[in-house]
């Protein structure tokens, strides 16, 4: 495909109305992301709307948080917007892997940011989900896809009576309505993608599009996880059926997060909340007013039959979209256009009024039922546990847990089991479902409900019974009794205070544990580590060690003691991400690929200084570089070598029992380029280099003239955002890499030569990008090269 303007580099993702690629735009180089609406569209009057909506608002609104436009077009039947490219991926990718309270709070208060300020500029933004929210790699979320917005105060034409946009499980009360909504509406779809980051799931589920616009009408607020409770007051607000009882503001909610945070910061996490539950009244006030509306679009129907018009009903399928396509599912009226039929029509006769009669009475004999009988609330609460567990003889049989059904590889599996096992007889539990997606237990809609007027501690109590061979416990589900082989199941975490939990079943966890044959999700984790996750094939005995890996925030700094009291150089953390490596700029940068970062690292703010590298050659007996009478201290240290470098990384390692080295050179242009945003450390030209960078011309730099040239201290200019200085200029940067003429190209046995990057001070400013590649012998000391370490986490 070819646009003018723009070189298409490859397809980002795909959806029903439009297709995004990652392109080029020519004329300054910039990367973005061409949004091109498919061409079958191009003849419907509404999507051809929607897209040109979605460029006109964006580019009304100017703010970090939210993508910006740089440019809308048509060329011959190809519509077409570039945007910001956001290679950092969507909320629902981290929902996906799992997400702390921490960055739960960071993302939301930017989501609220962006809402506040498009809110204040007049627009509600309507499809707010986890697809919508993107990632920048500096680790910022940024709101997208704002093709239903509109103007608060508008009489759009897009929202028409009996319309309802948005997707389901995000819908407000009052879209599920179709009636009017301002910004609270976008506050409660917030609130949900909120539940959703803490849970995994939408807190509203069901079998189809109405089951559900019911839920947020009727059903009470769900509570989360007892290790979630702090995010429960911010949640019930957002999720409050009430306009006027939710946050009236995203200011108000990023009001909110602060104090969040600060708690969290400050180690005192709330585990008490106060329970969100709606009174009898409200519930089924709710409940008639939806089923009013039904009623009054059966008689719709009906005039519109008796006078020979084909009424079309809102459709309301919940057919779930592709989370890389990132559009919308909107339910409208059937469009004129009989090529595109959204919905189904039908005619409906008198049996209509007879059914809608009847569910109405039903429901007005339910609703003064539950105002007669009291609510749920008001039971004992011993009335939602299971029963007291009974000693046991020592012939009853054990409990043994069975493991949910998941459709994965690891559970299709058709090993034969191990012969010559004792046979047991065991009385099993019967599986809940699991969700084939996570592996993570579902809970049925009566269990929530119950779960949702009980305490943490009560919840705890009745999800996760402890089974003892000796104990007998009996629940609400259904037991029966089976013969079976069983196998003791023992996880070791380090460290030992972490929590195990196995995922697909109903007991909770105990060393040995007795399990049935299976595949069983085991999940571990601790406060400051990373969340284990693996799903395990049990078919013996087994002892599974799990070692957490620590868990940091980017740009955290870390500092390591190296002797005497003295500290080693403030180390930045980094966080993983994908960038593409590479530029057409260079033969040798040749060809452009995908890299992805998988595990934090963490590179030094500086470049080793004087002062730094002395410590080093004092307690080796080498000898101290010359400084060309620069002067040392702060100053980078040159005339190394690449072995020299190497020497000082080993050094590192062996005094602080860590893991110190050379930053490779694709870790190197991945924090240079901030994650492949940049292709200089300050943005995206040449220009920039004026007063932030030391080199030899275009940079105006203090420290270089046409009768003077040196070094500068480091961080003398201004840093990335995460402090990380002299990424371009002073001095060029040995990294670990052997240089070969091309990305293709295999690594030798014997590496010649070593890759230098940066830039320096006799450079000009062009040649200070990212993505310059210089081949340097690893003996060579020379006085513009210095370098840099990365350590392990």
């Amino acid at each position: 495909m070819q646009l003018p303007g723009y070189r298409i580099l490859r397809r980002i993702n795909q959806g029903g109305m439009s297709t995004v690629y990652l392109a080029v735009q020519r004329s300054i180089g910039r990367e973005v992301a061409l949004k091109i609406m498919s061409p079958a569209l191009n003849s419907d009057p509404v999507f051809s709307e929607r897209f040109q909506r979605e460029a006109s608002i964006v580019g009304q609104l100017s703010h970090p948080n939210i993508v910006s436009i740089y440019d809308i077009g048509k060329h011959k039947s190809l519509n077409y917007i570039a945007m910001d490219f956001l290679p950092g991926g969507s909320l629902a990718d981290r929902i996906h892997h799992g997400m702390g309270i921490g960055e739960i709070l960071t993302a939301i208060k930017q989501v609220a940011q962006a809402l506040e300020h498009a809110h204040s500029k007049g627009y509600i933004h309507r499809d707010i989900k986890p697809e919508n929210v993107l990632f920048r790699n500096d680790g910022s979320a940024v709101v997208t896809d704002f093709g239903v917005a509109k103007a608060i105060s508008a009489d759009n034409s897009m929202t028409t009576a009996g319309t309802v946009v948005g997707t389901p499980h995000y819908m407000s009360p009052e879209q599920a309505r179709g009636k009017p909504s301002d910004g609270r509406s976008d506050i409660y779809s917030l609130g949900v993608v909120l539940y959703e980051m803490a849970t995994g799931q939408p807190p509203f589920k069901a079998e189809d599009a109405v089951a559900v616009a019911i839920k947020h009408l009727t059903a009470p607020i769900p509570k989360l996880p007892p290790e979630r409770a702090l995010l429960q007051p911010m949640l019930a607000k957002m999720l409050a059926k009430s306009p006027e009882d939710r946050f009236q503001t995203g200011a108000d909610i990023v009001a909110m997060v602060d104090k969040l945070q600060t708690t969290l910061n400050r180690g005192r996490l709330r585990t008490t909340t106060e329970d969100e539950e709606l009174g009898t009244w409200p519930l089924l006030k709710a409940l008639l007013v939806t089923t009013a509306a039904n009623i009054t679009q059966a008689f719709q129907r009906r005039l519109a039959t008796a006078e020979g018009i084909s009424y079309s009903a809102p459709d309301l399928s919940d057919e779930p979209e592709s989370a890389a396509s990132g559009e919308h599912t909107q339910i409208r009226p059937a469009a004129t256009d009989t090529t595109h039929k959204p919905v189904v029509q039908r005619r409906v006769n008198r049996t209509t009024y007879v059914y809608s009669a009847a569910v109405l009475t039903l429901l007005l004999l339910v609703g003064a039922g539950i105002m007669f009988t009291g609510s749920e609330e008001n039971a004992p609460l011993s009335s939602n546990l299971p029963s007291s567990g009974t000693q046991s003889s020592d012939n009853q049989p054990s409990k043994t847990a069975t493991p949910e059904e998941v459709v994965s590889s690891a559970t299709t599996d058709n090993t034969t089991e191990p012969k010559g096992n004792i046979q047991r007889t065991a009385q099993t539990a019967t599986p809940e479902k699991t969700n084939p997606s996570t592996g993570v237990p579902i809970e049925t809609d009566f269990q929530n409900s119950q779960r949702s007027t009980r305490s943490p501690e009560a919840a705890s109590i009745s999800s996760n019974p402890v089974v003892t061979p000796s104990t007998s416990v009996t629940t609400s589900t259904s037991v029966t009794t089976s013969t079976s082989p069983t196998y003791q199941l023992t996880v070791k975490p380090s460290p030992t205070s972490a929590r195990v939990r196995i995922m697909n079943i109903k007991e909770r966890y105990e060393d040995g544990i007795a399990l049935a044959p299976g595949s069983y999700h085991i999940e571990v984790s601790n406060t400051g580590y990373r969340t284990y996750s693996r799903w395990v094939r049990l078919r013996d005995d087994r002892t599974l060690s799990v070692a957490l890996k620590r868990s940091y925030e980017e740009g955290q700094i870390i500092r390591h003691e190296v002797g005497g009291g003295v500290m080693g150089p403030n180390m930045v953390v980094q966080k993983p991400g994908s960038f593409i490596m590479g530029s057409t700029r260079y033969d040798d940068t040749q060809p452009r690929r995908d890299i992805t970062i998988k595990d934090f690292f963490a590179i030094s703010a500086t470049e080793i200084t004087f002062d730094q590298y002395q410590i080093f050659t004092a307690a080796t007996k080498r000898p101290i570089p010359d400084d060309n009478n620069w002067g040392r201290g702060k100053r980078p240290v040159i005339n190394i070598s690449w072995d020299d470098a190497q020497a000082y990384a080993r050094w590192l390692s062996q005094r602080t029992g860590k893991t110190y080295r050379l930053p490779t050179e694709t870790e190197w242009e991945f924090v240079a380029s901030q994650g492949g945003n940049h292709e200089y450390p300050w943005g995206r030209n040449a220009a920039g280099a004026r007063g932030t960078a030391n080199c030899k011309r275009g940079c105006n730099s203090p420290f270089n003239n046409l009768f003077t040239i040196k070094t500068a201290p480091v961080a003398h200019f201004t840093g990335t955002e995460f402090g990380i200085y002299d990424l371009a200029g002073n001095v060029a940067e040995w990294t670990s890499s052997c240089y070969q003429p091309s990305y293709e190209a295999k690594t030798p046995k014997n590496c010649r030569d070593r890759v230098v990057r940066g830039g320096s001070m006799i450079d000009k400013a062009e040649d200070l990008n990212v993505f310059r590649r210089s081949p340097m012998s690893a003996k060579l000391r020379d006085k513009s090269i210095g370098f840099r370490v990365v350590l392990e986490l």
